[in-house]
């Protein structure tokens, strides 16, 4: 989680200029996945075998042997972003009319933008730290 949250700020300030635009987030979040996931690389191979066998276990991610315990440990998380997620996400539906429409309806463009963006990462960073990274294949 903790990790999540610096590469988020990370991500946002390296995004930032006269504010973010949705464009700009991914490409910066796509060289900043691509940096990231070399380090990883980096810290997988020169580690000894029997760590480097359990960063593989949850690098590919796996909810097998998964119990309550783990349920409970992203619960509080959970109850407490995902409403606000929901009542939040109304201001997506107004974003995508353009950045210039929504604020000149009166929505915050840009703290409502960082806020979702916060909110996405607490949700995604609490289930990765359970499970790993949990991918669709074919």
């Amino acid at each position: 989680m903790l990790g999540a949250a610096i590469v988020t700020v990370a991500l946002y300030s390296l995004a930032w200029k006269r504010g973010v635009t949705p464009l700009r987030l991914v490409l910066v979040g796509v060289g900043l996945s691509a940096i990231l996931s070399g380090i990883t690389t980096m810290m997988v191979l020169f580690n000894p075998r029997n760590e480097a066998d359990q960063a593989y276990v949850w690098l590919t991610g796996s909810v097998y042997g998964a119990n309550w315990e783990n349920v409970l440990t992203i619960l509080p998380w959970t109850v407490i972003l995902l409403p606000l997620a929901f009542a939040y996400a109304r201001h997506i539906d107004i974003v995508q009319l353009g950045d210039e429409t929504a604020t000149g309806s009166g929505s915050r463009v840009q703290f409502n933008r960082f806020l979702l963006l916060c909110v996405s990462v607490g949700l995604a960073g609490s289930a990765v730290s359970v499970a790993g990274g949990l991918s669709l294949s074919d």
